[in-house]
This record gives structure tokens, C-alpha cells and sequence, in this order.
């Protein structure tokens, strides 16, 4: 009975059924070989990142970018007046200007080029309201210098032309302080005519405003 039993018993049997669990644990090893070897090469890559430098110096920030270089022409330059001088100031009291800075100077977004620098009287300041423009609400009296629209003047001065007012309704002119952007719709002459010194305001011979 105990040799059939043998017999009918596969051989090899006893054989593979210890070989499975070192097989087991061999394929165990081999796995986790791998998997080291897969770390280390992701720590070596990480490093070598980490300790390249991004800017040339490792452990330093970037250097601030180095102001740039302008030459004499370049810082000599900007607004020009009608005498092709550097502008002059003309008032902060009340600060004029389309930029508010007190200086008759125009930018891309002044569509009424407020370039001329002229004081006004009460004459004008009249005439203005009857053209829907009241500058009093800005606060202004008589003799108060202001940043006029060049189109603005023009009205003036083409009513003084008609006879509808007086030469004294035509605000005075600061040449030092009127943009030469205003020569493209009045010549020199004409503003030298209306024109003032700059000590003054053309009214009460006091630089008040």
C-alpha cells in the first residue's frame, strides 16, 4: 500500500514545493535591487539640480540689472516752449497743467492741447462761460495763470479779430512756458503780441498766480 502510494505520487513533487519560496524570495531581492537602483539614480539627478546654480553663483541671487546709460542729449531733452527753450514752470497756484505739474505740457491723451500758458482776466473768463467752457468753477479769477486749450486762445483771439471783445478779453502769453506744440495752430508773431514777461502776469504787474 506504501509503494502504490509512492508510486502514484508525482516526482519531483517535495522537490519544487521547496524551490517555490527561494524562488520567492530571490525575485523578492531582485525587485528591490531595482528599485534601489531607480532611487539612487533619482537622488543623484536631484542633487545634480539642486546644486546647479540657476543664476551662474550658486547661492546668491541675481545681481540687479544695471541702470540704463543715457547720454547728455538724451537727458537735455523733453518739452520744449515756443522759443524753442527747455519749458519753463508756469503756476501751482492754482496747480495748472494738463498733468497737474504746473508746466503747460501736453501727452498723448490732451485731445485739447492745453499748451498755452496764458493768464486771464475777468473779460475773457466771461467770454469762455458764453462758450460753454466756465473756467470759474475751476476757480479762477482774474489773473490767474492757466494751461489754456491752443483752441480755446484762438477762439479769443479770432472774436478780439471780429470785434465781439476787446484786445484785453485775449488771455496774455508766457512764451517760456508755452509749449511749441501750440505752433502748429499759432505762429510766434501772434502769441509775441499777447505775450508777457514771465515776472508778471500781465494784468496787475504782479506775479500773484
Amino acid at each position: 500500500m506504501l509503494a502504490s502510494a509512492a508510486a502514484g505520487k508525482p516526482k519531483g513533487t517535495g522537490v519544487q514545493t521547496l524551490a517555490r519560496p527561494a524562488q520567492f524570495f530571490a525575485e523578492g531581492f531582485i525587485s528591490i535591487a531595482r528599485l534601489n537602483r531607480k532611487f539612487s539614480l533619482w537622488n543623484g539627478l536631484r542633487a545634480r539640480v539642486v546644486q546647479t546654480p540657476l543664476f551662474g553663483t550658486a547661492g546668491k541671487n541675481p545681481p540687479p540689472p544695471a541702470p540704463p546709460k543715457f547720454s547728455q542729449e538724451q537727458k537735455m531733452s523733453g518739452p520744449l516752449n515756443v522759443l524753442r527753450q527747455p519749458l519753463a514752470f508756469f503756476s501751482n497756484r492754482p496747480l495748472t497743467g494738463f498733468h497737474r505739474d504746473g508746466y503747460c505740457r501736453t501727452g498723448p491723451g490732451d485731445f485739447g492741447n492745453h499748451a498755452v500758458a496764458g493768464v486771464v482776466t475777468n473779460e475773457f473768463l466771461d467770454f469762455s462761460a458764453s462758450q460753454g467752457n466756465d473756467l470759474r468753477v475751476a476757480g479762477l479769477t482774474e489773473g490767474c495763470k492757466w494751461c489754456l486749450c491752443t483752441s480755446r486762445w484762438i477762439e479769443a483771439f479770432q472774436a478780439y479779430r471780429d470785434g465781439r471783445i476787446s484786445k484785453n478779453a485775449v488771455p496774455k502769453v508766457h512764451l517760456e512756458a508755452t509749449e511749441d506744440s501750440a505752433l502748429r495752430r499759432v505762429d510766434l508773431d501772434t502769441f509775441r503780441e499777447f505775450s508777457v514777461r514771465p515776472e508778471t502776469n500781465g494784468v496787475n504787474g504782479v506775479n500773484g498766480h
